[in-house]
């Protein structure tokens, strides 16, 4: 490939299905002849059972660590890619089409960063639902409380590759939580993300109730790191968040309505552990 005029970057760890599945989505974007793929195996023996789909796409190779977490694959991707711009996206993610042309696009005019839209293509699973829900809620809430989209997942990000190395994810974030203080300081350091909502991924997570509960018990651990980082207390959000929040997942259904209030049970309890963690 010559010069690639941006780079797509996916963590991924033992989950050959789903990888397939974002290396076929990536492979139709638009700009797919100027696309390049970075694939990091977060674990050796990862890397291993990957190598041979990676190296069946045109334009896409793999790099591999040791098992040290998806904020330190997207950084090792971010060191290693060849072109200026930069996208990131998750292995079970699938961008649409025009996904990584829009956020290119919105670098190209000027941005420092850009954050895209992520749906739940799974209608008929309530617990995707409810766990899709909440994190889409997070992100209008911050949109509507400052003129920067300081809160973009990290499952659909861009940046130029001039900020990535400025401004790395911090691999202290386990499982999440990361984006979130990305975000925050990218626009600490004067750097300007814009919100980008036809860049599109679908994120079909495959949650059981085990994993749905450790998920949300996970996002309370890393709100507790942020928080700390940040200098933030403790602090609850007004009713009319909760009240928001709520309205969302009864829209949905009373089944969704009720796993988007456990989700919320869970956070608490993942903050309290965080908390509890730190003071022994």
């Amino acid at each position: 490939m010559a010069e690639p005029a941006i780079t797509a970057i996916v963590p991924t760890r033992s989950r050959l299905d789903a990888l397939e599945r974002c290396l076929r989505a990536l492979a139709r974007q638009t700009i797919a002849e100027t696309l390049e793929i970075v694939v990091v195996a977060d674990g050796e023996q990862a890397a291993e059972a990957d190598e041979a789909l990676v190296s069946s796409y045109p334009g896409a190779r793999l790099l591999a660590q040791l098992q040290r977490g998806p904020a330190a694959a997207r950084n090792l991707g971010a060191a290693s890619a060849r072109a200026r711009l930069l996208c990131y996206t998750d292995d079970d993610c699938e961008p649409q089409p025009d996904w990584a042309e829009r956020l290119a696009d919105a670098l190209e005019r000027g941005a420092d960063a850009a954050a895209g839209s992520t749906v739940n293509p799974e209608e008929d699973d309530p617990l995707a639902a409810a766990s899709q829900l909440v994190v889409t809620h997070l992100t209008a809430e911050s949109a509507r409380s400052s003129v920067h989209a300081v809160y973009g997942t990290a499952n659909n990000l861009a940046c130029t590759a001039a900020l990535a190395s400025e401004v790395p994810f911090d691999p202290g974030f386990s499982f999440a939580g990361g984006d979130r203080d990305w975000c925050a300081r990218v626009v600490a350091a004067g750097g300007r993300i814009v919100d980008v909502p036809d860049a599109i991924v679908f994120h079909r997570q495959r949650l059981t109730p085990a994993s749905f509960w450790r998920q949300h018990v996970a996002y309370g651990q890393g709100a507790y790191r942020y928080r700390r980082l940040h200098g933030s207390r403790l602090r609850l959000e007004g009713p009319a968040f909760y009240g928001r929040l709520l309205r969302r997942g009864l829209a949905d259904g009373p089944r969704v309505g009720a796993l988007v209030a456990l989700t919320q049970v869970a956070t608490a309890v993942g903050y309290a552990r965080a908390t509890l963690s730190r003071l022994r």
